[in-house]
């Protein structure tokens, strides 16, 4: 019993200090888009640059590099944040400057800036109490500078170059057993994160590789597949032994998403990071590393916008031969279902693509002016209206959608029935006799115009309306409801080969859409708002309003203003 009683205070403890990690991890979070990559990103170039990055790209964040100086002896010494990896414990005043650059950022929207870091340098020595405690201070430097400064946090690139040592590389050379090393490693990994944690304990550690570094993972330091992560893990559960309860890590998963060049193979570097994360983590924690730990998307830029169209020698090259517009259509597709899959953040890495200064030679924003619309459209439903608002016209693709126009002459059927709103035809799941109807109501729908009622729909039914798209088209859908007494609907968008073809039911190649009618503050009306991509080899769409079971007499739904609206423009206007 004693035992027992341990053990209940013992998880009420965890469970206490974990609360608000448990519910920040089942807390969808709003989505964003980062830049990392070659483009200018010292505290100056972004003070010099903040306007023309709010006004012309699609970001919410970006990576800023961290550089001081100091003098000694009139020596001047410089400092980066690049290369923190150090036997030198770096001075804070060395960063006044930079300090006061960021400090000094006035943004018109939030933008969440990551310091940079990397394991660059060498040559790194686990075994040196003295290397590492120098090592520590300068990431709990930068940690403090990132708080002071408003940052969300620290980007940590672990990718070897031909000049980092090898952080994670295991030597048998050094004369310290293979066991001996992994144990020293993770002991590297608690005093590492505690030193930030210190400094900055809710921070975000963003980390282009991750647990994504080392899967699969062989436990075997002389196998070519772990050779130079192979202290890794021992180091990544160091970090997790240690890991305050405010504080996110992000895995980039940079390896599975760089080549994803459509749905399916976003959805399996996803699929391949989950079936892979457990591996690495110790049993103890597991459940730290799965409430703390979150799965970001990856889009080389290059890839999709290489210098060269047509270089037949360019393995990047996701797309050879097609052209700037086709190329911006696909990269917003692949942005679309990143955006879906990532758990908060799709970060994007340009090498010869950058998006300022202004004169850069390929800023992404003079070559392809339109592209910052096209991204920002499927961020968010919210970024797509204000794309939508800021076009000079667009077009609902839905005939009829808002029921302003009645059937000549709106009389009932043989059934007693009111006909649909021309364009709107009806399903009743009531096969064998229709008892349902979905009719035209003057003066139900909002601010007194017309809406389509349902009502009598013993087991459910719908009202359906065919739409001619094309294979890669964005659509935003949105449109209001409002029931009486207890009825119910939803709104679900099913695909057709054509738009007057058999409804296609594969959810794997053209799963449904099904929008929620989610309450207006305020108001009695319900609205629904969602995007929409067109699947491949889908050139129709069949919009279904549907009707829950009513009680004759008694449960009506009422629709109206329903738009489908193509985003955006995909001919860049200069």
């Amino acid at each position: 019993m004693k035992h027992l009683l341990i053990t209940v205070l013992a998880l009420a403890t965890i469970a206490a200090g974990t609360t608000t990690t448990a519910q920040n991890a089942l807390t969808a979070a709003r989505k964003k888009i980062i830049s990392l990559g070659w483009a200018k990103s010292t505290p100056k170039d972004l003070a010099e640059n903040l306007a023309l990055i709010e006004s012309s790209t699609p970001y919410d964040g970006m990576h800023v590099h961290l550089v001081g100086e100091q003098t000694v002896d009139g020596v001047v010494k410089k400092y980066s944040s690049r290369f923190p990896f150090q036997a030198e414990r770096w001075p804070y005043s060395a960063f006044a400057e930079s300090i006061g650059y960021l400090q000094g950022l006035r943004p018109s929207r939030p933008l969440e800036l990551f310091i940079m870091t990397t394991t660059r340098s060498g040559p790194h020595d686990w075994f040196s109490d003295a290397y590492w405690a120098q090592v520590c201070h300068n990431f709990g430097l930068i940690a403090r500078i990132a708080r002071e400064t408003g940052c969300r946090g620290l980007i940590f690139d672990a990718e070897d170059y031909h000049d980092s040592g090898h952080l994670f590389a295991y030597s048998p050379d050094a004369g310290i057993s293979y066991d001996d090393a992994k144990i020293k490693a993770r002991q590297r990994g608690r005093e590492w994160i505690t030193a930030m944690a210190e400094a900055y304990p809710d921070m975000t550690l963003f980390a282009p590789f991750w647990v994504s570094l080392a899967y699969p993972f062989g436990d075997n330091p002389n196998a070519s597949g772990s050779r130079s992560c192979a202290l890794f893990p021992a180091f990544l559960n160091g970090v997790y032994d240690a890991l305050p309860p405010g504080m996110t890590i992000i895995d980039g998963n940079e390896s599975y998403f760089y080549r994803s060049g459509d749905r399916y193979q976003a959805m399996h570097a996803t699929g391949y990071f989950h079936a892979n994360f457990r591996q690495l983590i110790a049993p103890e924690n597991l459940y730290r590393a799965l409430t703390q730990t979150q799965m970001a998307a990856a889009l080389y830029l290059d890839a999709f916008f290489p210098a060269n169209l047509n270089d037949p020698n360019n393995r990047w090259d996701l797309y050879p031969g097609q052209d700037d517009t086709t190329r911006q259509r696909n990269l917003r597709n692949v942005l679309f279902h990143c955006l879906a899959v990532a758990d908060e953040y799709v970060w994007t890495w340009g090498e010869r693509i950058v998006w300022w200064p202004q004169d850069a030679a390929d800023a992404l924003n003079q070559r392809l002016p339109g592209l910052n619309a096209i991204m920002r459209s499927v961020k968010s439903v919210e970024e797509a209206e204000a794309v939508i608002a800021a076009m000079p016209v667009y077009e609902n693709l839905l005939a009829n959608g808002n029921f302003e126009v009645a059937a000549p002459p709106a009389i009932p059927d043989a059934t007693g029935k009111l006909p649909p709103p021309p364009g709107w035809n009806v399903w009743d799941e009531e096969r064998e006799e229709r008892k349902g109807a979905f009719y035209l109501s003057p003066g139900a729908g909002c601010n007194g115009s017309a809406a389509m009622t349902g009502a009598g729909f013993v087991r459910g039914g719908c009202a359906i309306t065919n739409v001619a798209v094309q294979p890669g088209d964005i659509l935003l859908l949105r449109g209001k409801a409002r029931c009486e007494e207890n009825a119910a609907g939803e709104v679900t968008a099913a695909w057709k080969r054509t738009a007057t073809g058999r409804w296609v039911w594969d959810n794997y190649r053209a799963p449904l859409v099904r929008a929620s009618l989610c309450a207006v503050p305020g108001s009695e009306w319900r609205e629904c708002k969602t995007l929409i991509v067109v699947p491949d080899e889908i050139e129709g769409l069949g919009l279904q309003l549907g009707v829950g079971r009513q009680r004759p007499g008694q449960d009506k739904i009422h629709y109206d203003d329903f738009e489908l609206i193509r985003l955006p423009p995909l001919t860049p206007t200069p």
